[in-house]
């Protein structure tokens, strides 16, 4: 067996005749998807809407996610965890569901970019995964691997970053901060988020401690 994690375009969305989430929300993380039936299944949400959004969440539940019916867990300030009924036929879930392969939590969509993992059952699959996501434009394999690698990572736990901080480490990282050398200084993130450079190196350690112990204990 092999887990695929890939990449792609969050326009991708627009092109395959999908509503603008992000006209409302900044990011959607799913976290977890559970069999209902055939057809249905229940998903948890972890959405971040804009300023003066949330108040009309219920609509957007709807009319944006296809729920068919939801549950709020918890607000904190614009940010909503919610578990939700939806449909396999509504969404971008045709495209992410239908396939020789199984779909593996969590998965992260923002502005940039949407990233997901599979599960396929043969080495032999792997082709036909990729050919089958082609529908997808600019897709991106960021990494293949098995899934005894996954087994002391505690897949589907995330580690608790505030909004900030998962805003600066996404930033930051689809544009090579942490790359060898770095392609985005210090500087530049701080302007793109009108903030101090102190500010980031803060934001950015704090978040790397939390991801340390979430991984690591």
């Amino acid at each position: 067996m092999r887990v695929l994690k890939i990449k792609i375009p969050s326009r991708t969305l627009l092109d395959l005749g999908l509503p603008n989430y992000f006209n409302v929300v900044d990011s959607i993380e799913v976290l977890q998807i559970y069999q209902y039936d055939r057809n249905n299944f229940f998903s948890l949400h972890k959405i971040l809407f804009k300023p003066g959004t949330i108040e009309a969440l219920d609509r957007h539940l709807r009319v944006l996610f296809h729920a068919q019916s939801f549950q709020v867990l918890e607000t904190k300030g614009n940010e909503v965890l919610c578990i939700m009924k939806q449909r396999k036929t509504t969404g971008f879930w045709p495209a992410l569901l239908s396939g020789s392969w199984a779909l593996i939590a969590p998965i992260n969509i923002d502005h940039d970019a949407v990233v997901f993992s599979v599960i396929a059952k043969e080495d032999a699959q792997l082709n036909a995964i990729l050919n089958q996501l082609k529908m997808f434009k600019s897709i991106k394999l960021l990494a293949i691997s098995k899934p005894d690698d996954m087994a002391g990572n505690a897949v589907n736990a995330m580690p608790r970053l505030t909004n900030r901080q998962r805003e600066i480490m996404t930033f930051a990282a689809r544009h090579g901060y942490f790359e060898v050398p770095k392609q985005v200084s210090t500087q530049q993130i701080a302007e793109h988020f009108q903030i101090s450079p102190s500010a980031v190196i803060n934001h950015v350690q704090k978040a790397e401690k939390a991801i340390m112990k979430t991984l690591f204990g």
